[in-house]
């Protein structure tokens, strides 16, 4: 999860677009210290390809520069945009290498919040990110960290997944007491966003819109309570 400080000073979240084979869209995690890459159902960011092992590799913060690094495990290492074999890889923006068949990209989110000059003003409101220029639909989307088990239909009080059963005192819930969506959670905020974004860009895609793709992801947004897709929705009735 981003830290308080990342989200106070807007300081941008690192992420990997994880691309396999065959999968119309890429997966994106966000990239923390000391999360692993793999097959494996254990790993942080799971892969489920051939080419990557069962933990293949890990990320770490290079103590010299302070960037996040990717440390090899596995005997198949990383490839360069320049087809050189590397044991590790500094991820930052724009960065890109492959596991075999798979290709990995570096992005970023950005997350602004406005501070006020009074002591006494209310705290400004999280501002979403910028519309997304692909579809994006990231990891961090109110999931468990250990099985992937999406979060978003666990009851306000849930505290643990309610499939691998692990304490989730960051993630969970996504619901205020009332019961109501809370969006200043940086994480569900971005995923509602993506939500969002997705259906506009289908609804005005310049190629030709897909209607039924728009309403797909205008109805997720809506049911988890972002504001704009009902009207969004009730337009196309």
């Amino acid at each position: 999860m981003p830290t308080l400080d990342q989200i106070l000073g807007g300081a941008p979240l690192l992420t990997l677009h994880v691309n396999v084979p065959l999968q119309p869209e890429p997966s994106v995690f966000l990239l923390q210290r000391g999360i692993t890459i793999g097959r494996g159902r254990d790993n942080a960011i799971v892969v489920d390809h051939p080419s990557v092992g069962e933990t293949h590799a890990q990320v770490y913060e290079d103590p010299e520069t302070g960037l996040l690094r990717a440390r090899c495990l596995e005997p198949f290492f990383f490839t360069t945009t320049n087809d050189l074999e590397v044991v590790r890889i500094t991820l930052q923006p724009d960065a890109t290498f492959h596991i075999g068949e798979v290709r990995f990209d570096c992005g970023v989110i950005e997350l602004r919040t406005a501070r006020s000059t009074s002591s006494e003003a209310e705290p400004a409101p999280l501002q979403l990110p910028p519309p997304l220029a692909m579809p994006y639909v990231p990891a961090i989307r109110a999931a468990c960290p250990r099985c992937h088990e999406s979060i978003l239909n666990h009851p306000a009080s849930a505290r643990f997944c309610s499939r691998c059963g692990l304490e989730l005192p960051e993630n969970c819930p996504p619901w205020n007491c009332e019961g109501e969506l809370n969006l200043s959670n940086p994480a569900l905020a971005a995923y509602a966003h993506a939500l969002f974004n997705l259906g506009s860009r289908y609804e005005n895609m310049p190629g030709g819109v897909d209607i039924e793709q728009a309403i797909r992801y205008y109805e997720k947004a809506a049911k988890i309570g972002v504001p704009g897709a009902r009207a969004r929705l009730e337009a196309r009735e």
